[in-house]
């Protein structure tokens, strides 16, 4: 029997608007099925699954959030800190009004992605894989969609036979598609400061997204303050691979910085078979509490 997560939501997920592998409604309807009481879709870049998502939701016992994963890139003021990371940051709650304003950013960033795409496509065919650019836009992204990532390159690889069908996407991404093999070069990124106050701008919620995945904690003592005086109001502190320490230290710092907590899954559905919808690796709970004080948070901005 399937575990009844009604008083717990899912506050981070994807779906085939972006790399994930569920279409929106049919993410909507696992999410009834396992009894969570809210779920957010935060597609990387994109919102062009949200109101797909939001119909699907209406009139079942679920409440649907509108988000979306902006990646961008900071960098510290502080001199003895100025290492460049990649951050990821949600915006949820976004108003319907405000879809306009984070698509035409999104949009500058898809266009760095491409180019980026463009690049690793051209060099893996150097290399000897005949995988095509062309192809793999017709296959994973739609008019007005998010460019494809390395995720979608990963797969591409898969379906040509160059891996057995049953390999996982992340140990390709993690050797042939690193930064370090040299194939893949980076894509320009919004500022993350920028991204942060955009999002307040919008009336939506920021939220740092997986902290710990992007900066040690030292880092991120340089970094909360600073965000947080650009409006940043949230923090990732539940989160699918977070152990017990991490979890604390990440409510710890939301204590510290007077910043909310939020957490999910990172659902992608079977492009991260280990990942399931609610409960992550089948541990994670994230009450409906957190839930409630961020929608209450966001209806007072």
């Amino acid at each position: 029997m399937m575990e009844n997560t009604t008083n717990f939501c899912d506050l981070h997920t994807h779906s085939t608007a972006s790399d994930g592998k569920d279409m929106p409604d049919v993410l909507i309807d696992r999410a009834v099925s396992v009894g969570l009481g809210a779920i957010a879709l935060c597609d990387h870049n994109t919102l062009r699954g949200v109101p797909d998502f939001l119909k699907a939701a209406e009139g079942k016992p679920i409440t649907a959030v509108a988000g979306i994963e902006i990646s961008a890139n900071y960098c510290a003021a502080e001199p003895s800190s100025r290492r460049e990371h990649e951050l990821h940051i949600l915006a949820l709650f976004v108003p319907a009004e405000a879809y306009g304003v984070l698509t035409d950013m999104t949009d500058r960033a898809n266009e760095w992605k491409r180019e980026s795409n463009r690049a690793l496509v051209s060099a893996l065919r150097r290399e000897g894989f005949s995988i095509d650019y062309e192809a793999l836009v017709a296959k994973y992204e739609e008019e007005g969609g998010s460019a494809f990532n390395r995720s979608h390159v990963a797969q591409e690889l898969i379906d040509l036979g160059y891996y057995p069908k049953d390999t996982e996407i992340k140990p390709i991404i993690k050797t042939l598609l690193s930064e370090e093999r040299g194939l893949y070069v980076p894509p320009q990124r919004l500022d993350a400061l920028r991204v942060i106050e955009v999002i307040r701008e919008c009336r939506a919620l920021p939220v740092v997204a997986h902290p710990f995945l992007n900066m040690t904690r030292d880092e991120l003592r340089v970094f909360l303050p600073e965000a947080k005086a650009h409006g940043l109001m949230g923090i990732e502190a539940y989160y699918t691979t977070y152990d017990r320490e991490t979890t604390e230290c990440a409510e710890a710092f939301a204590a510290e910085f007077g910043l909310l907590t939020s957490g999910g899954s990172d659902y992608h559905g079977s492009a991260k078979p280990h990942t399931a919808l609610g409960t992550g690796y089948g541990d994670l709970r994230i009450p409906m509490a957190v839930f409630e004080t961020l929608k209450a948070t966001a209806e007072a901005l």
